[in-house]
């Protein structure tokens, strides 16, 4: 295997910078699933689809919930944060460190674009929730007492999007244990 760029490799693993991403894709699940293959071991990666579908719940309903994770973000793109194009797709299986052509860096950079505006778009709107469940009797909190409320339901849903390698390597243990291939 090729080793990863040092730089790359060194925000992948460094707990201080949060990574932003919108469903992890096939590449960062494998090398969460084989950490020495690849030589890196990636830390604090937030999934955005969870704060997303907390702060649209019509994103998390699982009879109209867009299935395919390119459906989820043109969904995403245009319904909720009321952008005119989504953001384009490529054929996922083509990325190669070393040959990475013009359109696919342009694809994987905007898809890095918009995930950051996505991120900033979804954590302006946690306070707005919090106020829509609060003037309709949902959340019965004191005015006071809501900034920290906001504080604390973000911190939550970033415990429960966090990527750790750890939790995805005994769900995928538990996985093989049920289908009866211990490895």
């Amino acid at each position: 295997m090729d080793r990863f760029p040092d730089e790359l490799k060194r925000i992948l693993e460094d707990d201080k910078i949060e990574k932003q991403i919108l469903g992890a894709g096939w590449w960062l699940r494998e090398i969460i699933a084989k950490p020495t293959f690849y030589g890196c071991e990636p830390r604090n990666i937030i999934d955005l689809r969870h704060l997303a579908e907390w702060c649209w719940p019509t994103l998390a309903d699982k009879s109209t919930r867009p299935r395919l994770h390119n459906d989820f973000m043109t969904v995403l793109a245009k319904d909720f944060l009321g952008l005119r194009y989504a953001v384009p797709s490529a054929d996922e299986r083509g990325y190669q460190m070393r040959q990475l052509q013009g359109a696919k860096l342009d694809v994987l950079i905007n898809q890095a674009w918009f995930a950051h505006c996505a991120g900033s778009e979804i954590r302006q709107k946690v306070p707005e929730r919090v106020e829509f469940k609060v003037s309709r009797g949902a959340l019965p909190v004191p005015a006071f007492m809501r900034e920290r409320l906001v504080e604390r339901l973000v911190e939550e849903l970033h415990g429960r999007a966090r990527w750790s390698v750890d939790e995805v390597r005994e769900a995928m243990q538990r996985t093989r244990e049920r289908e009866g291939r211990i490895e």
